[in-house]
């Protein structure tokens, strides 16, 4: 095998925010059952699903980099990068009363291929 392809995939991005939690501070203080630890509040970012609008630039550059070094390792040297990209659209159909029909579309990268050649 003298060429090989890799298709290396873009990854939404997580969202989420921050959730404030309590946390024990390693201290302990009289309470009315007996000794009880001493909390303290503590934001903490939690993901709570992913993004159906973004794609995660930074996992993509690191899964890259990976496969990258997965091809070196093996002997191959890397002729091209090429995004791979992909789109959608979404179209309402209305009445005149309402106003009207629309539509739009929008495109986004799918991911990369990688195209390389044994060295």
């Amino acid at each position: 095998m003298k060429n090989v392809t890799v298709f290396v995939p873009a990854k939404p991005k997580s969202i989420g925010g921050n959730k404030t939690i309590k946390v024990g501070t390693g201290e302990y203080k009289e309470g009315y059952f007996g000794p009880e630890e001493v909390m303290k509040k503590e934001q903490k970012w939690e993901q709570s699903g992913w993004s159906d609008k973004e794609m995660d630039g930074f996992q993509l550059q690191e899964d890259i980099q990976i496969a990258l070094n997965d091809l070196n390792n093996d002997g191959f040297e890397v002729v091209s990068l090429s995004p791979v990209t992909s789109g959608n659209y979404h179209s309402e159909r209305g009445t005149q009363n309402d106003g009207g029909s629309y539509g739009y579309g929008f495109s986004y990268t799918e991911g990369m291929l990688i195209i390389a050649k044994k060295a």
